[in-house]
């Protein structure tokens, strides 16, 4: 699939490579949410239990990885960080706006590669 060679490029211009334990749960988790935008408006309920399940760990840990990828993100490349955010961003991003950031970023590559 198109969209996990974006989400896994955004991802290396980060910083995070697979090394880190949150790469596989935030990988997973915008995939899912470029199925389905709506996910993202409840990650709790909606998000991590599809990734826990998917990736056979437990839901608690998931949101406490993706935040430690978001930090080790945020001083590796704020720069690109704030590029496909498309607004600026001063402190780093929760969980959720994070993961809506790739997300969204990968929609438009898709719809640019679409085009």
């Amino acid at each position: 699939m198109i969209s996990t060679a974006y989400i896994q490029e955004d991802l290396e211009k980060l910083g995070i490579t697979p090394d880190y334990s949150g790469y596989k749960q935030c990988f997973r988790s915008v995939e899912l949410a470029v199925e389905d935008e709506d996910r993202l408006l409840n990650v709790s309920k909606r998000l991590y239990p599809e990734v826990a399940e998917s990736l056979d760990c437990k839901t608690g840990r998931i949101e406490r990885n993706i935040r430690t990828i978001i930090f080790h993100a945020w001083k590796i490349a704020p720069r690109y960080l704030n590029e496909i955010a498309r607004f600026p961003l001063d402190v780093p991003p929760s969980v959720t706006e994070f993961l809506s950031i790739l997300t969204t970023h990968t929609l438009r590559q898709l719809k640019k590669k679409q085009s």
